[in-house]
């Protein structure tokens, strides 16, 4: 795939759908997502499904799935139960399937 002028660095997730090698065109479609560090309050927590709602400084809100297997750091709690409203958390997120933002690490502050 030459010519697409895109630069991955370590930790990044890109999918192209590429036509086949007989067309020699660019891909129908390109996706590239780093690796995002998201601060804010918490504004919900939903455990059954293992999603949080943060609020950011500057306001805007995101909603942040929480796997089973992210790394969570807290004092006193373990997993997801240490994650409470009003609790102010920092994220590092990819992009997951569906576009939401998906969480690798919780640190509970």
């Amino acid at each position: 795939m030459m010519g697409l002028g895109l630069a991955l660095c370590i930790g990044d997730a890109a999918a192209a759908l590429v036509r086949p090698a007989r067309q020699e065109r660019a891909p129908a479609a390109l996706h590239q997502d780093r690796p995002q560090m998201l601060e804010g309050r918490v504004v919900a927590v939903r455990r059954l499904s293992r999603v949080i709602t943060i609020r950011t400084p500057a306001g805007t809100t995101h909603q942040v799935a929480i796997p089973a297997g992210a790394k969570v750091q807290a004092r006193g709690a373990n997993g997801l139960n240490a994650v409470r409203s009003g609790g102010v958390v920092r994220l590092n997120t990819v992009a997951g399937r569906d576009g939401k933002r998906v969480a690798r690490s919780v640190a509970v502050r």
